[in-house]
């Protein structure tokens, strides 16, 4: 690229100092971060398993100790997941606040912002993450002519106010027993804080039909780019097809193949997924939920992705449904922050998403930094602790944004 993307120049203009650029998969498209140029990211927690994608290389060097912050982006959990496997924090904003200009793909020429992509900071406690959510916000440079974002405050500000729903697991997309448990004691500790905190609540609408609408959306997205001969093919499948057959691989290609009318349709059934969202946040000011239903898994890098399987609770799965928890906040746009909440019996890290309503961000954040405090903060890798880049949170320093790899 021969200039920084929006969200690079902001942190640029606060003072960052780019260190260098950190690995993603091919096209920002896996749950896995290697590519024929850079090769694998490893986890930092174990080598033989993946940091996660598509922002794995960010979340494994924040995890080392090789920066202090960093920047990254969110269609199908690439923030989430990564912060996830590394055991870091991690913000994917509200939908349309922060600018994806320049952000590849789909590349430095295009000047239309993805539907349902963000872009987002990722870091090692709460108040890094925070601060700089304050540095990235704000539409693309032509916009800012006329308009401002400004994100109403915390809906609390004691913790006796904080009303919490934990939905820890669900048969839409079974979690591996200790992500449950751990979300779950995360919940309870709010609770031993002086939260209300309810372990039955959920959203009112399907969350099968949701995942469907997701992908469809999604994949319009990531086929507009895509050569036409793939978007022949996929015309092609889709109109084969059983329309009973529900399955992940064919519902990506009636994405692809996707009209607008379509498109339109199924954008106001995802409005209508968000009214249900503003309607559950009425009772709730945020929702723990799984960022995905394994941690961090074995590298697996055999071309046909849709081939690939996972192993949870000693259960066959499909690779994709790594993504099924990410699109149930994703699809709506609400922000969801990430945090730390504990450790798997294999020694892997385990997050919680932490989702709100719509530009409810900053209550998101809010709980977030409540979970480091009164249930677990960052904790380093084995090995790590040591580490020269190991800086404190930012507000105990000067400088807190002196240096960053984007």
């Amino acid at each position: 690229p021969e200039t920084d993307a929006v969200a690079v120049a902001r942190y640029r203009a606060a003072g960052a100092i780019i260190l260098g650029k950190t690995n993603v998969p091919f096209m920002s498209a896996d749950l896995q971060s290697y590519n024929e140029v850079y090769g694998t990211t490893n986890n930092p927690w174990n080598v033989e398993r993946t940091s996660g994608g598509s922002s794995g290389g960010a979340a494994a060097s924040l995890a080392a100790g090789l920066t202090p912050l960093e920047v990254g982006s969110d269609i199908g959990g690439s923030i989430r997941i990564p912060a996830h496997f590394n055991g870091i924090f991690g913000h994917k904003p509200s939908y349309g606040i922060v600018s994806q200009q320049g952000h590849i793909p789909p590349g430095q020429s295009i000047l239309s912002e993805s539907d349902l992509s963000v872009v987002g900071p990722l870091g090692i406690c709460a108040d890094d993450i925070a601060q700089a959510l304050d540095l990235l916000l704000g539409p693309n440079p032509v916009e800012a002519r006329a308009w401002r974002i400004e994100l109403p405050p915390p809906r609390f500000t004691e913790l006796s106010e904080l009303r919490v729903a934990v939905w820890a697991d669900d048969s839409f997309c079974p979690v591996d027993h200790d992500i449950r448990e751990a979300i779950t004691a995360a919940g309870h500790s709010l609770a031993k804080a002086g939260a209300q905190v309810d372990f039955q609540a959920r959203p009112n609408f399907d969350v099968e039909a949701n995942h469907r609408i997701y992908l469809h959306l999604l994949m319009s997205v990531m086929g507009a780019g895509m050569p036409d001969s793939v978007y022949e093919m996929a015309c092609d499948v889709a109109k084969k097809s059983d329309p009973n057959d529900h399955a992940d691989a064919l519902e990506q290609m009636r994405g692809i193949a996707m009209s607008h009318r379509d498109w339109s349709k199924e954008h106001e059934q995802r409005l209508k997924v968000r009214a249900a969202w503003d309607r559950f946040f009425e009772d709730y000011d945020v929702v723990l939920c799984p960022c995905a239903f394994t941690t961090a898994f074995p590298h697996d890098h055999s071309p046909n992705m849709a081939a690939r399987r996972l192993t949870v609770n000693g259960e066959d799965r499909a690779y994709t449904d790594a993504m099924r928890w990410s699109g149930v906040t994703l699809n709506a746009g609400l922000p969801a922050s990430v945090a730390p909440v504990g450790i798997s019996k294999e020694g892997l890290p385990i997050g919680v998403q932490i989702a709100s309503a719509y530009l409810e961000d900053r209550t998101c954040l809010a709980v977030a930094k409540l979970l480091e405090e009164h249930h677990r903060p960052f904790v380093p890798p084995p090995g790590y602790a040591d580490s020269s880049a190991r800086q404190v949170c930012a507000t105990n320093v000067s400088s807190p944004f002196s240096s960053v790899a984007v």
